[in-house]
């Protein structure tokens, strides 16, 4: 922000958005649509039916609630770190506000290359759990390691570590979700 301005940043997102929007035109979509519900009472009912069946199929499939379940469990506690955030950089760090973004833009930056990394290995059976795992445990030990430093530079990198960390969970996550889940369950799914 401070390099570029607002407005440069604001065309450079729009620009991002016009793009996304261009790449969504190229997607096929079913021409089978679903039917309308007439009511509201009735989309509630479908909605209810739907949601009961999702959770039906997740039961019904080995390990896959646990699975879910550590998923959302990582989401729910990492969100107290983006949170209290402000207050590590202003407190601990003892630095400018623009640190704020600056550990941000590591964490997003890691993320990207976390997903570019998944996508460039192939990780198949055995050796995707043991990168999972070890991705879930670099989180958390990264994470940990982040309210022991003092060092703006050192967080830094350690957020740009945690984000690739995050990256490759999330990849394989959904993939796994993706790749073990029938079309017409997905949405109920991951939902």
């Amino acid at each position: 922000y401070q390099w570029l301005g607002a407005a440069q940043l604001f065309l450079f997102d729009g620009a991002t958005f016009l793009f996304a929007a261009v790449s969504s035109s190229f997607i096929r979509l079913s021409s089978k649509a679903p039917k309308a519900e007439k009511s509201a009472t009735q989309a509630f009912a479908a909605y209810a039916r739907d949601t009961l069946e999702g959770f039906r199929y997740v039961r019904s499939r080995s390990g896959m609630a646990l699975f879910l379940g550590v998923s959302a469990g990582i989401n729910f506690l990492a969100m107290p770190v983006i949170v209290l955030l402000p207050f590590y950089v202003a407190e601990t760090l003892r630095s400018d506000p623009a640190w704020y973004g600056f550990l941000l833009a590591a964490l997003g930056g890691g993320s990207l290359l976390g997903y570019l990394l998944v996508g460039w290995m192939r990780l198949n059976g055995a050796r995707r759990s043991r990168f999972m795992m070890a991705a879930l445990l670099g989180t958390a030990s990264l994470i940990a390691a982040v309210g022991t430093v003092r060092n703006p530079f050192v967080a830094l990198t350690l957020f740009a570590s945690v984000g690739v960390c995050i990256g490759f969970v999330n990849i394989l996550i959904m993939t796994l979700i993706q790749v073990t889940t029938p079309d017409e369950m997905r949405g109920r799914t991951t939902s």
